[in-house]
């Protein structure tokens, strides 16, 4: 299904660049929307279906943090900005240089959670928040923080949010990006929660693993300042 959506969605979009009837341009953006999306459902039922058989395999690697969030951000940025919504970016501690996890699977969840609050919320930009959290407890990780304007759960919703095909986006078209990151985060250690306390707000927090490598030293991400992680982590937590 892949490959006719695809060449679907940019025949509309080619199309869409000429100079045509305002009533004709309307409907390709909204045809060229509607195959967006149907390649995002057949991408994550394909992940369901690998999820499923216990076909995903986690390797951790070093992850260059800075460089690979950044690499996110740029890559949700274009997708916020295809749907006519804004993405806006809170920084909220230090972030240590490298780290250690899967940084596929972890793209892969992080995605998936801000794809689904983009197609559920209403109105007003989407915030991102990003932390890093190191207790002696329970060692490093990384936090996001997904806050939309409208798309909340109602109390019973909540129970079904991770169940395939249990979610439905603003226009009642079924998604399952909840259920593949919660799917993806559990296997990496890691968690998903959505705290919905009435319809018009709903925040989705990623937590996830990153052990600090070895000789890390602490970034700030708005200005590259540098310090050694070695004094921190003897406090037992970091949090700017």
């Amino acid at each position: 299904m892949r490959a006719p959506l695809a060449s679907i969605a940019e025949l509309v979009e080619v199309a869409g660049e000429h100079s045509v009837a305002e009533g004709v341009r309307q409907s390709l953006c909204r045809a060229a929307e509607q195959s967006r999306f149907l390649l995002e459902l057949v991408t994550d039922y394909q992940a369901c279906s690998q999820l499923e058989a216990d076909a995903v395999v986690v390797v951790p690697t070093l992850v260059p943090t800075v460089t690979w969030i950044d690499s996110q951000l740029q890559g949700l940025g274009q997708h916020a900005e295809a749907m006519g919504w804004e993405l806006v970016i809170e920084h909220r501690s230090f972030l240590p240089d490298i780290v250690e996890f899967d940084w596929r699977l972890a793209a892969q969840a992080l995605e998936a959670v801000a794809r689904t609050a983009l197609h559920r919320a209403h109105s007003g930009p989407l915030t991102l928040v990003i932390a890093y959290d190191w207790r002696v407890d329970e060692g490093g990780h990384l936090e996001f923080e997904v806050h939309a304007h409208g798309g909340g759960f109602a109390e019973i919703d909540q129970g079904y949010a991770f169940v395939p095909f249990g979610t439905q986006d603003a226009m009642q078209r079924p998604v399952l990006g909840l259920s593949v990151a919660q799917r993806l985060l559990s296997i990496l250690g890691g968690s998903l929660t959505i705290e919905s306390p009435r319809l018009a707000a709903c925040t989705y927090r990623v937590r996830l693993p990153a052990p600090l490598a070895a000789g890390a030293m602490w970034v700030d991400p708005r200005s590259e300042r540098r310090e050694s992680c070695a004094d921190e982590v003897e406090t037992g937590r970091t949090r700017a």
